[in-house]
């Protein structure tokens, strides 16, 4: 029986259930109501009751007496009866989610079970990227939601830097594509009904590039025309807040109060990540007089206190503040750090050590490793989640954050992320159990009629794998694209025998993954999603075959590779960003 995640206790009784063709569900809780109804998909002919619980098929109570972990349940399948009881709501609902993936291993007749299932983690969320460049529709954010909610996440975040209509600041949304209010107040409500939390989420330091551009906020940057990077590059433009600067707190507070009311979340993640450009401008001098520690953590507890005003929690990136150890214990104990790193050798380890022995409660965050790839980098998610669970657990983390950016264009589509979205789950639920990953995918996610889609879309997010070229945050499909001057430096150590093996990779797997039979309503968009990723993939293997010196034309392909990448996009996402995403794709075109 494929099961994800996999629950902590199964025994088997003797017997099976037939699913009768029409009957009740009964649920003790009205809050119920929304898994019942995901129930419904699976139990034809079925209505949902509060009404004589002796005559349902299947019986959902919450009874914190008869199961005593949090978010916990027990679900048991016996004498033609299934009976859920949950600690809590979100108990009552994982198991009502754990029987719709037992009646999708079994349609018509179910095995007597006993299952007793509780979390390792109490926080586990997801977080997607919707501001390089990807702004999805309601529909793909309301599908995503059903998506995380059997996979038993109870947190999702929007990743936001612009990507929010703020009534007076149109200027800064304008091309984007950006989410209402009115659109978050239903996300919300949409999320709340099947236990998720929708937790607000908005940079306040760094990243806000697509703000401090316009003249009328420029005033607030650190640099106003640019600076040097960590990496030796200069960025010619602003990116962070400074701290120097009077009246930036006076606008990130008139940013919250319109923001912060459409989320029921008593959390708020600020961001505050990669403020490179921190003591290279306005606040140089004062990061003289004060250490460029102080004054990067006198700006969040200033932030902090703004959020208080709003009755949040803070959620901050920890990955400015770990280079100044000293200091982290001065972070208040209601102040949840998010360390985050998405190589599978992260030093989860020693960075856990940091907030744990400073007693910061803290989450590990990896990522799905789709970004900067375009067909994914399966293997590694793997290591990076197995790495940042394992330590959390080690040291006390309470929870795990999944997070898929869309660095440099955001190329890879979504299916491309489900490898990672189901693994996560898998692990940050239940850490010690075994995944099967591709059975999980193809049954619960793909909804294939067998296993051959999830083999297929894992083999295409393992290409990568047969070049042997490793880089860090990206794979050789992707980077070869995104950075072709600078990928010319590392031309030699591609093996074009190497490089082929992973055309004929990619080109099975797409056949096989094309030819498959999904049950989803959205089986089309899926397979022309796969189709163009992998025909991405497969230009970026010529383009370096190019640079090699083999004669290919590719002038002629790559505007009907533009024009399937735009149409492909369109069918999940908002055209604002798209543009931006083309034009970073068309500079490779200087190279044809």
């Amino acid at each position: 029986m494929i099961l994800v995640p996999v629950p902590k206790r199964v025994e088997f009784l003797n017997g099976t259930t037939k699913i009768p063709r029409r009957g009740y569900i009964f649920i003790g809780e009205r809050e119920l109501l929304a898994g019942a109804e995901k129930l419904k998909e699976d139990l034809f002919g079925f209505r949902v009751s509060m009404y004589d619980d002796r005559k349902s098929f299947v019986r959902i109570y919450v009874d914190e007496a008869q199961v005593g972990k949090n978010e916990g349940y027990r679900l048991i399948v016996d004498d033609g009866k299934v009976t859920i009881v949950g600690n809590d709501l979100k108990g009552a609902f994982y198991g009502m989610m754990t029987l719709k993936q037992i009646m999708r291993n079994n349609p018509d007749e179910i095995p007597d079970i006993r299952i007793e299932d509780w979390p390792d983690f109490p926080n586990r969320g997801f977080m997607l990227d919707i501001s390089r460049n990807r702004v999805p529709k309601m529909g793909t954010l309301r599908s995503l939601i059903d998506l995380l909610s059997e996979l038993k996440y109870n947190q999702f975040q929007l990743y936001i830097e612009h990507t929010f209509a703020y009534r007076d600041y149109e200027k800064v949304w304008r091309d984007y594509s950006p989410l209402t209010s009115e659109e978050i107040i239903k996300l919300d409500q949409y999320a709340k009904e099947r236990m998720v939390e929708l937790v607000p989420n908005q940079n306040s330091f760094g990243h806000l590039e697509k703000w401090l551009t316009h003249d009328e906020y420029k005033k607030y940057a650190e640099v106003e025309d640019g600076f040097m990077t960590p990496w030796g590059f200069r960025m010619n433009h602003p990116f962070s807040l400074s701290p120097a600067v009077e009246g930036v707190f006076d606008f990130l507070r008139s940013l919250y109060e319109e923001f912060l009311p459409n989320f029921s979340s008593d959390k708020f993640n600020i961001g505050c990540d990669e403020t490179f450009d921190l003591c290279q401008g306005k606040s140089k001098e004062l990061c003289e007089k004060k250490g460029k520690g102080r004054v990067y953590l006198d700006f969040l507890l200033k932030v902090h206190s703004i959020v208080r005003e709003f009755k949040k929690t803070t959620m901050f990136w920890g990955d400015i503040i770990k280079n100044h150890p000293e200091l982290v214990p001065e972070i208040p104990d209601s102040v949840i750090a998010l360390i985050w790193g998405y190589e599978k050798d992260h030093p989860f380890d020693k960075e856990c050590g940091i907030f744990k022995n400073s007693g910061v409660p803290f989450y590990v965050v990896p990522g799905t490793s789709s970004w900067n790839s375009i067909v994914g980098r399966v293997e590694n998610m793997i290591g990076n989640v197995d790495n940042a669970v394992s330590n959390g657990l080690r040291y006390g983390s309470i929870g795990v954050l999944m997070t898929d950016w869309g660095d440099n264009g955001h190329w890879q589509h979504l299916p491309i992320s489900f490898p990672g979205i189901v693994y996560a789950s898998a692990k940050s639920w239940n850490h010690e159990a075994d995944v099967d990953l591709a059975k999980a995918l193809s049954m619960h996610v793909l909804m294939g009629e067998d296993f051959e889609s999830g083999e297929a879309l894992v083999e295409i997010g393992n290409a990568y794998k047969a070049t042997g070229v490793s880089i860090p945050n990206a794979n050789i499909f992707g980077a070869a694209l995104i950075w072709p001057e600078k990928f010319k430096e590392r031309l030699d150590e591609v093996n074009l025998e190497k490089l082929e093996k992973a055309r004929e990779i990619l080109l099975d797997a797409r056949e096989r993954f094309l030819s498959s039979s999904l049950r989803r309503n959205d089986s089309d968009t899926l397979k022309r999603e796969i189709e163009n990723g992998v025909e991405m993939a497969l230009f970026s293997i010529d383009f370096m075959l190019k640079m090699r010196g083999k004669e290919i034309d590719l002038k002629e392909r790559f505007p009907k590779l533009v024009e399937g990448y735009k149409a492909t996009w369109l069918l999940r996402n908002r055209e604002g960003g798209l543009k931006q995403s083309v034009e970073k794709l068309r500079e490779v075109e200087k190279y044809l």
